[in-house]
């Protein structure tokens, strides 16, 4: 096991998944320094943007060792902020790290096909919806029932659209 220092994304790599309005909104309200990001779940804080970027360069940061072979796996034991969305905050998500990988891996490998598990109890909804007519995204996402539990979707019928039609598996439990 090698414990490397977490490193903060730059802007360029928030915004290969996350759009620049978000990311001023999010700045402004790091500097407010209170209040909410969203509506009413993911509150604002001194720093909450320089948080927020540092979970997702930690991320990418992983994905480089993988990448490079240095590693065939990595844990970030803070990641996995599923429900924010290109446009948004939700759900106690800042910026949406596994996102950005998917379009990290994209965009700088050339790795079309990506396969995303999702064990959280919550669904990922900020990762499924992004994507849910993207058949090169092969989605199973494992969540406790959202008719009982935030964010309210994830349901079994909800498999992908058009082209991505069956490639999305949702399983409420």
């Amino acid at each position: 096991v090698r414990v490397r220092a977490p490193r903060s994304a730059t802007r360029e790599e928030l915004l290969r998944f996350h759009d620049d309005a978000h990311l001023r909104w999010v700045e402004a309200c790091s500097n407010r320094g209170s209040g909410y990001i969203d509506y009413g779940d993911t509150p604002a804080f001194p720093g909450v943007y320089e948080a927020g970027a540092s979970i997702v360069g930690t991320a990418l940061e992983g994905l480089q060792c993988i990448m490079d072979g240095e590693a065939k796996r990595t844990f970030q034991p803070v990641g996995g902020m599923h429900h924010s969305r290109r446009h948004c905050a939700a759900g106690f998500c800042v910026f949406n790290d596994i996102g950005v990988v998917i379009d990290t891996l994209r965009e700088k490998h050339a790795i079309k096909r990506i396969a995303y598990v999702d064990i959280d109890v919550h669904h990922g909804d900020g990762v499924y919806y992004p994507y849910e007519s993207d058949p090169d995204l092969i989605a199973v996402d494992i969540h406790e029932d959202g008719n009982f539990l935030y964010p309210g979707t994830g349901h079994a019928h909800e498999a992908g659209t058009g082209e991505a039609q069956g490639t999305k598996l949702n399983i409420p439990m």
